[in-house]
């Protein structure tokens, strides 16, 4: 028994001597495996950061030469392998500070006003009023006809037997005579959002001497030329034509002689061109003041339309004498923004194509004015649709199809079919009064 425990005693003496060898051996491994990393820490150089790689730098550059700061950014990031932590942080920064910095640059770019064109030979000025001369001619001219009306009250009557018809009073007839500009004047919400902005561009241009470009003709557009042409254009402009927002102004005695008696520029056409055409939204202009607006296409009104009745064979002629003396104010040939145009009346509404209506839902209107013994009355509706006249069918600018027509009073005159703007098919004819005068079938406008 004492052998055997002896026996196991020297085992257990064996075992620790061996344990203790083999602890031995680890911590020898574990000296050797730490003195290779602290090696290699002490071999490895400590990193430094190039000072004009610096973020400090780079901010600088950014404020003061922005290509600059674009390329010490680049370097920051290739020049250095392996980027401690805190060094690619500052990396990450200088990126998000271009990528804002870039973001407000376009936002300002977008954000801004069209800007109008400037060619070699021709430098066109912005000015956010118009001109101030002229501004003021036309607040004299506009101050003296109101003050000439309140002395020439009596002389402004109506014939009793008009009243009903033309339902205007005293107060009326002078509220026609107080002009306005096509700037100032009213208009339609259809449009809306595109007409503040040809309105708005048309309040910048600057009408100055040597600020324009001279057009000529060019098929169904126009296109720049070096001589005298009978157009001058301010805006956008491409390869010689009209190209983007713009704007331009006719010679009244090429275009419109017997309005005007003068020899002056006035707005033409306002708004948006493609190669030297209308094209898109745009406003056309005559010396009474608007004549349409709408969707272009090629030079031509295709799309949504307002027409507007034009006023150049009564009412303007009413207006000519007292005009007269307003338009010798002005030299010959110059270039005239604003000029007394009376309130617009709509004509018509609807599609149009190939400058003429095409709508299944068309609306037409009698004018809200009438010129009775030289003098200009409006009627007592509203100042931009006069009665409605019509609405229903239209092709290519006739009554075609089912419609409905009306007296100037506001009854039904005719409900049925319409062929070439005539009665034809089914239909009934009224009285003014609503009593039926024919109901049958009509061909080409008769009783069939």
């Amino acid at each position: 028994m004492k052998q055997m425990k002896n026996s196991e005693e020297d085992e257990d003496v064996m075992e620790s001597k061996e344990e203790g060898i083999a602890d031995k051996d680890s911590q020898l491994e574990q000296k050797a495996f730490l003195g290779k990393d602290m090696a290699e820490a002490a071999a490895e150089p400590k990193f430094r950061e190039k000072w004009y790689l610096s973020l400090p730098i780079i901010i600088i550059s950014l404020v003061f030469c922005f290509p600059l700061s674009i390329i010490l950014t680049v370097l920051r990031f290739i020049s250095v392998k392996k980027q401690p932590k805190g060094y690619k942080v500052r990396s990450w920064i200088a990126v998000t500070m271009h990528v804002l910095f870039w973001g407000l640059l376009f936002w300002g770019a977008f954000d801004g006003e069209p800007q109008v064109a400037i060619t070699e030979n021709v430098t066109i000025a912005e000015n956010e009023t118009e001109t101030e001369s002229e501004i003021e001619t036309i607040e004299k001219y506009l101050e003296s006809k109101d003050a000439a009306e309140n002395t020439d009250d009596a002389d402004s009557t109506v014939d009793p037997s008009q009243q009903e018809s033309f339902s205007t009073t005293k107060s009326d007839e002078q509220s026609q005579k107080t002009y306005k500009t096509i700037i100032t004047c009213s208009y339609p919400k259809k449009f809306q959002s595109d007409r503040k902005k040809v309105l708005k561009f048309m309040q910048k241009v600057n009408v100055g001497k040597e600020t324009h470009v001279i057009l000529e003709k060019d098929g169904a557009g126009y296109k720049q030329t070096l001589g005298s042409g009978e157009y001058v254009y301010y805006g956008a402009i491409k390869d010689g034509k009209p190209n983007g927002l713009g704007m331009i102004f006719a010679n009244t005695t090429y275009e419109r002689e017997a309005l005007v008696n003068a020899s002056v520029f006035i707005p033409k056409y306002s708004g948006n061109f493609k190669a030297g055409k209308y094209d898109g939204y745009g406003m056309e202009f005559r010396a009474w003041g608007i004549l349409q607006e709408g969707e272009y296409k090629n030079g031509k009104i295709s799309g949504e339309v307002i027409a507007y009745h034009s006023l150049f064979e009564s009412t303007y002629l009413a207006m000519q004498s007292d005009l007269d003396k307003y338009w010798h104010s002005f030299d010959t040939n110059e270039i005239v923004m604003e000029f007394p145009v009376l309130e617009p009346s709509v004509e018509a509404e609807g599609k149009c194509k190939n400058e003429k209506i095409n709508d299944k839902k068309a609306k037409l209107y009698f004018s809200t004015y009438r010129v009775e013994g030289g003098s200009v009355f409006r009627r007592s509706t509203d100042a931009l649709y006069g009665t409605l006249y019509y609405e229903g069918g239209v092709s290519n600018g006739n009554f075609d199809g089912k419609g409905k027509q009306y007296y100037e009073s506001g009854e039904l005159h005719y409900e049925g079919e319409f062929k070439k703007g005539k009665y034809n098919g089914k239909g009934t004819l009224y009285n003014e009064d609503g009593t039926v005068k024919y109901q049958g079938k009509f061909k080409a406008g008769d009783v069939k």
